[in-house]
């Protein structure tokens, strides 16, 4: 086939800071050096529209200085939990871009426990609150 695949989804940022350098982690380092802001102490908050052919899934994310990512809200493109490609390509993007697991808010966790604690026990997102709930995840790496 000559014909490039056409992207499955399409990621959009509402703030300038992520939308100027796509959100990659090294470029966005880099920018906020350029503008004096102190190395470790910057946290950037930003809306991410995520479009698929699954429909149109909407993040509220905080992306930090050490590169960590917190998800404060998220409505689903859909809500079929086993079939919810919203957060898998978030991480996938993450980790691509040079930025560290999603991770969501405990609070988040908290309202909608059995969600994520399904893609934490898949590995698709990272949080230390579920670790220390549920412990068995670090005693197994643990072993290894």
């Amino acid at each position: 086939m000559t014909k490039e695949k056409e992207e499955e989804f399409d990621l959009s940022f509402d703030d300038a800071t992520m939308l100027e350098t796509d959100g990659m982690y090294e470029a966005v380092k880099q920018l906020m050096l350029e503008e004096d802001v102190p190395p470790h102490k910057w946290m950037i908050p930003t809306k991410l529209i995520l479009t698929s052919m699954a429909g149109i899934g909407e993040f509220d994310l905080n992306f930090y200085s050490d590169g960590l990512i917190y998800i404060k809200d998220y409505k689903p493109s859909q809500g079929d939990i086993f079939y919810n490609t919203d957060l898998p390509v978030l991480a996938t993007w993450a980790q691509e871009a040079g930025w560290k697991m999603p991770r969501p808010y405990p609070d988040l966790i908290r309202a909608k426990y059995s969600f994520w604690h399904h893609f934490w026990e898949a590995g698709i997102i990272e949080s230390e609150y579920l670790e220390q709930l549920c412990g068995w995840k670090n005693k197994a790496e643990d072993d290894k």
